[in-house]
């Protein structure tokens, strides 16, 4: 669990520990009966996160939790026959017995076949990658939770699922080409068609040799992104090959797992190809270097020196900024960028790095002490035969900060509570900033144990308003305007308690609609507003 924070001028830290309790907690159905044999996995409600464990329900349908603490906890349990639930924060005492009850089922009921003769396949396996419960969607890695297996006649029923939720399912088989179908709620039926496996050749040109180890070969990581309607999760399935590599030509062969992206990385050298790219009779053929066919050569980098100029007679900038850019060289063919972010110090005004060129640069303001300047986009680091370093000019302006604390409404500390700063419209008509591109410190999470806040930096003349939100509840502090006279100034919130907006919606007949997708839409009278998934309707 988290210990606290180090502050710049904190010399220790105390910790008192306190005795653990040990409680219970007791699953039942709906009449009262319980559920036996049933794993509750348990955690920590605490930012970043708390330990993990889980337990198991006896024939009576209690479960023993020990070496607790007085911190709440989020409680999750998957049962064959049940709806799966999550339950967050919950508070047990010592000693206590906390009954939870969880729901019977209904299952969805897949039937795998070979797209080619529409025979059913046995031993196919059928995950959970994605469920949708409240317009935000939660990933799952594949082997998170175990697999259902096709029967003789290729059928599979996943009888867990909760009916507040959508699902998304990756089906595969060995030897047939996995596919991603949803979504789907409890309760319904649905066949899948699965294609023989192909095997695409890859021939790539122009390796880096310091990629090739002694005996003449590179490692290679595959894996997959999977698009669940607008969400993705990438990274999934992945596997390291290696492959032959001569006079900078790599040539392999592959046979895809899923009818989705696929992702090739080696070294800081990303490759990625849809679908309808390497499912073809063609081979993929890529050039990493203008040489067709000649020796991998290695990245050339470039010093780069970023020099930020102060208001006359100011000090000289110190800090530290953001820097983003390419990590790879050029690759001709079908690729995704691959971008990297570098904190970089800024010493009397002066930050200086190597990046790998041809190049683009981004630089955010963040970091800098006193001075905010409007964040750089697309600055062309070119390749030039010379190892004088690429020098780029950034104005600043004179900045401050806006501190604070936030409370509940009856004094205590705030917990859960997320920390944004807008400017107000009078002020963005005056500066004509379309952005402040920074982010506030030490926002609060979950349960953190401090509730202060730090918006920096924010140029001065400026006027600002510092947003708390928890959930869908949102509150605004007045106008705070940063001026030379006052450049820091410090607020005190209070999170006002919310209230409960039910609604129905239904189409042209009248009729309620399940699982329609609702939009959370902020829109204050001054300054900028944002629209967010809002809940689903049951």
């Amino acid at each position: 669990m988290p210990l606290g924070e180090v502050r710049e001028d904190q010399t220790e830290m105390i910790h008192q520990l306190e005795t653990s309790f040990r409680a219970q907690l007791r699953l039942t159905d709906p009449d009262g009966n319980p559920v036996p044999n049933a794993r509750v996995d348990y955690q920590w409600d605490l930012a970043p996160s708390g330990r993990l464990d889980s337990v198991e329900t006896n024939a009576e349908g209690l479960a023993e939790l020990e070496n607790l603490g007085h911190y709440p906890m989020n409680l999750s349990c998957r049962i064959p026959g049940y709806q799966e639930v999550f339950w967050k924060g919950v508070q047990v005492q010592p000693e206590e017995t906390h009954d939870l009850v969880v729901e019977p089922s209904q299952p969805v009921l897949l039937r795998v076949q070979d797209a080619a003769d529409g025979l059913p396949i046995a031993g196919a396996k059928v995950e959970i990658v994605a469920r949708d419960y409240s317009g935000s969607m939660c990933m799952n890695a594949l082997g998170v939770e175990k697999p259902k297996v096709s029967s003789e006649a290729g059928m599979v029923s996943v009888d867990t699922l909760n009916d507040n939720g959508r699902y998304h399912f990756g089906v595969s088989a060995p030897g047939y080409l996995g596919e991603i179908i949803g979504p789907l709620l409890a309760g319904e039926a649905a066949s899948v068609s699965l294609e023989a496996r192909p095997v695409v050749p890859f021939r790539i040109q122009g390796v880096p040799e310091s990629l090739v180890n002694d005996d003449g070969q590179i490692e290679l990581t595959v894996s997959y992104t999977f698009t669940y309607e607008d969400h993705q999760a990438s990274g999934r399935d992945r596997e390291t090959l290696w492959a032959d590599v001569t006079k900078g030509l790599l040539q392999f062969d592959y046979s895809p797992k899923w009818r989705s992206e696929i992702e090739i990385q080696f070294g800081e050298i990303e490759l990625s190809y849809l679908p309808e790219e390497f499912l073809t009779a063609k081979p993929i053929d890529v050039t990493l270097s203008p040489e067709e066919g000649g020796a991998g050569s290695d990245y050339t980098l470039r010093p780069v020196e970023l020099r930020f100029l102060t208001p006359e007679g100011e000090p000289a900038a110190e800090g530290r900024v953001l820097v983003h850019f390419d990590q790879r060289p050029r690759v001709e063919g079908q690729t995704r960028r691959l971008r990297t972010q570098r904190v970089v110090d800024v010493i009397e005004g002066v930050a200086q790095l190597e990046i790998p060129v041809p190049n683009e640069l981004e630089v955010s303001p963040e970091g800098i002490r006193g001075y905010w300047f409007k964040r750089e986009w697309r600055i062309e680091v070119p390749a030039e035969p010379t190892t004088k370093p690429f020098v780029q000019a950034i104005e600043t302006t004179r900045a401050g900060a806006i501190a604070g604390s936030v409370y509940e409404t009856d004094g205590s500390v705030a917990s859960g509570v997320l920390i944004g700063v807008l400017e107000t419209k009078q002020s963005v008509e005056a500066s004509k900033r379309s952005s402040l591109d920074i982010k506030v410190k030490n926002s609060s999470g979950s349960h953190d144990l401090q509730n202060e806040f730090l918006a920096s930096p924010l140029p001065l003349g400026g006027s600002y308003m510092i947003s708390a939100h928890r959930g869908n509840t949102y509150m605004l502090s007045k106008p705070i305007r940063l001026t030379e006279e006052r450049p820091v100034q410090r607020i005190r919130m209070e999170i006002p308690a919310g209230i409960s907006l039910v609604g129905q919606i239904v189409n042209e007949a009248g009729e309620p609609v399940p699982m329609a997708e609702t939009k959370f839409i902020f829109e204050p009278n001054d300054g900028r507003g944002f629209l967010q998934s809002g809940p689903r309707t049951d």
